[in-house]
Order: C-alpha cells, then structure tokens, then sequence
C-alpha cells in the first residue's frame, strides 16, 4: 500500500486528506463517523467572534434597562457560555477520535481571539485554524477606515 503521510502544521497526518470547518464538522459524533472513513485530519466548525458579539449585545440590550448592575456579570457570562460550549466540544472529539484536531475560530477584532486561541490549546486542539474579516457593512464607513484595521 502507498505511504500517504504528510506533515501538515507540524502535525503527521497519515494522508493530506483534511475535512474542513462545515456543518458536518460541528458535533462530535458526526466527527467520529468522518474519522471512520479515514480522513487525516479535522478542522471544527468555527467559532465566529461576531456571533458571540452579538449575542452579547442582545443580552446587554435585554438587561441594561433592568438590571444595570449585571451588565458586567452578562457580558462575562455570555462570552464565556460560547466557548465553554466549543471547548466541551474540543475535549470530546479529542477523546472519540485520534486524528489531529484543529480548532476554527473567525475574529473581528484584535481584544478576544488569542485569549481563545490558548483556550483551545488547553482543551486539546492540535492547531488553530484563524479567519481575520472584518465584512465591510457600513454604506456610510469609507473603505480606507475598513483597510485601517488590518
């Protein structure tokens, strides 16, 4: 049989085939059936920055009038809920499947993804893919403010 090892990221892959972040790649039994069929490798479904921001603002915008005194407990809470989520995520695919893991997260600003980035180091992943976009959906934003930011 042909040898189809490959280093990939500084990980031995036992062939260059890689299922990449898609829907079949966000819940760990699905991940545990690609691992099956023998890919080499696993990029999870991304955890998009932008998402949890949101979220968080819609949980600020539901309490800020009510409760202005939980407006630092809602926005640590709402973070955190997310990527506990993703990392319970990494730990059990790390134990259903012994192929390299590759954690996905997209980011739109500069403050929270390397603390996440060492989060998922710890809760196992092998390398950690990273998307920078900033979508420019401003009409009214000049483009040269959009180009400032990278």
């Amino acid at each position: 049989m042909i040898d189809l090892t490959t280093n990939y990221l500084g990980l031995t892959l036992k062939n260059p085939i890689v299922a990449g972040s898609c829907g079949l790649t966000g819940a760990a039994a699905k991940i545990a059936e690609l691992a099956e069929t023998g890919i080499g490798a696993v990029v999870l479904k991304s955890l998009f920055e932008e998402q949890i921001e949101a979220e968080l603002q819609q949980n600020l915008d539901d309490y800020q009038t009510d409760y202005p005194d939980a407006y630092d407990y809602v926005k640590q809470y709402t973070r955190d809920s997310a990527v506990t989520d993703y990392l319970d995520m990494i730990r059990d695919v790390k134990k259903r499947i012994d192929i390299p893991v590759i954690a996905s997260l997209n980011c739109v600003t500069a403050d929270e993804w390397t603390s996440y980035a060492g989060k998922f180091e710890k809760a196992g992943a092998d390398a950690l893919e990273i998307n920078i976009s900033l979508l420019p959906s401003n009409p009214k934003k000049e483009c040269d403010s959009y180009e400032q930011i990278y």
